[in-house]
């Protein structure tokens, strides 16, 4: 079977690419339905943002654990009509097993169990974030990046962020949108078996050869679920499907805006409310007690010093950033990561206008719903999202080393948060 799937990624990248195009034939060029990608085209954000493409993420109290886990030590939860529609449809596998219409000796499609669901995507935003601060103080150091203070090290930062943040995003909105997250992080998951994601050759032989695979793909497309042709144990949850919509409203939701707006909120709330803290830690984490500089004296004469950094206490570093501060960085931020295809003065003025308002009100409501709306695209630009992809060290400080070093502006300059 290995001549014509895949076992593993160590293979060349024309043998992948010959092999992955005939599972794709197989699987995805069937004439089921309800048998799609979530790797391609405006899937790839299911459950991870709205209608209006805004990043959301789901609610920990609209979460529920699914009744029967693979390992009952360590139970797995979904949004709470999902995990319903998970236990009606172990139910019903479990009555067709007992009474021979489907093969009851199927490891994986006769009695279901869930291996994996929901994942926390604010967990992992937290290991993300060790691992990016990592990289730039690799990088920092290996570029001989300094700085004295808080305004300086913004200074030599912010370019290195702008030509990064498209592939490696540092706002919590950013990360919950990238190929960092995926549908497991929607609550809108659950996956029945826990085979390698790589393995065309196990997907196959376990699933697409199946016996049960027609009724499994019947039984799913009967009570809204999706299945992911990738990963064909993972079903997702069609919100917007008939049966899915009765059993929420029994949680009091009657169409997909309800379940949208009560049970997920705006990525942008966390990531405003902490990028304060992100950048006093980031800072902290690059920062040296001291290093020596070589300065020109006044005879001509060279020689070295010694320069002491500014270590803050929280409360004083809060005191001399406000959150206007980091309103006004999050928005540009936003702008690196998303890069919008608008003219320069019209996101300039979409940045004036909503510093504006939160300057005279304070609230960032206008920020959640109408910035996030014009700056996300349907299409990803970063590309397409792989499921198997996680944040490491070296991805992120090869974006760094994108640009070049000579555009990192030397400390005592200005600052270029104001600037696009």
């Amino acid at each position: 079977m290995a001549k014509y799937f895949t076992e593993s990624n160590n293979e060349s990248s024309i043998e992948l690419f010959n092999k992955r195009s005939i599972y794709k034939n197989i699987v995805h060029g069937s004439s089921y339905k309800n048998v799609v990608s979530f790797a391609d085209g405006e899937k790839i954000f299911f459950g991870r943002i709205d209608r209006r493409f805004v990043p959301i993420a789901v609610k920990q109290g609209s979460l529920k654990y699914v009744g029967v886990s693979a390992d009952s030590t360590r139970p797995v939860r979904a949004v709470n009509f999902v995990a319903d529609l998970f236990n009606e449809i172990v139910t019903q596998f479990d009555k067709c097993a007992t009474t021979g219409k489907i093969d009851a000796s199927d490891p994986y499609l006769s009695r279901l169990k869930a291996y994996r669901a929901y994942e926390d995507p604010e967990a992992q935003y937290e290991i993300y974030k060790a691992v990016y601060f990592d990289a730039l103080k690799e990088y920092f150091a290996k570029n001989y990046i300094k700085f004295n203070d808080f305004d300086q090290f913004m200074t030599v930062l912010m370019p290195v962020i702008k030509i990064s943040a498209a592939k490696q995003p540092i706002t919590y909105t950013g990360y919950v949108k990238s190929n960092n997250c995926s549908v497991l992080n929607s609550g809108l998951a659950i996956e029945i078996a826990d085979l390698s994601y790589s393995n065309d050759s196990e997907k196959i032989n376990n699933f697409i050869k199946s016996k049960n695979w027609r009724f499994f793909v019947n039984a799913c497309d009967s009570y809204g679920f999706m299945i992911d042709y990738n990963v064909p144990w993972r079903i997702v949850a069609d919100i917007g499907a008939e049966h899915c919509i009765e059993l929420a409203k029994k949680y009091g939701y009657t169409d997909v805006e309800q379940v949208l707006a009560r049970q997920y909120s705006y990525a942008s709330v966390k990531g405003l409310k902490e990028l304060g803290k992100t950048f006093y830690d980031l800072y902290n984490s690059l920062r040296v007690s001291n290093y020596e500089k070589t300065v020109t004296c006044e005879d001509g004469s060279t020689k070295r010093v010694t320069v002491h950094t500014t270590n803050y206490k929280e409360s004083d570093f809060f005191d001399k950033y406000p959150a206007s501060y980091f309103v006004d960085l999050y928005l540009k931020l936003r702008i690196y990561e998303e890069q919008p295809d608008l003219p320069a003065h019209k996101m300039k003025n979409i940045v004036y206008e909503q510093n504006r308002i939160f300057l005279s009100t304070g609230n960032t409501n206008s920020i959640n719903e109408k910035f996030e709306s014009i700056i996300n695209k349907t299409f990803d630009k970063r590309g397409s999202l792989t499921y198997t992809i996680r944040a490491d060290r070296a991805q992120m400080l090869a974006a760094f080393e994108e640009g070049s070093v000579d555009n990192i502006v030397n400390p005592g300059g200005t600052s270029d948060i104001s600037g696009y």
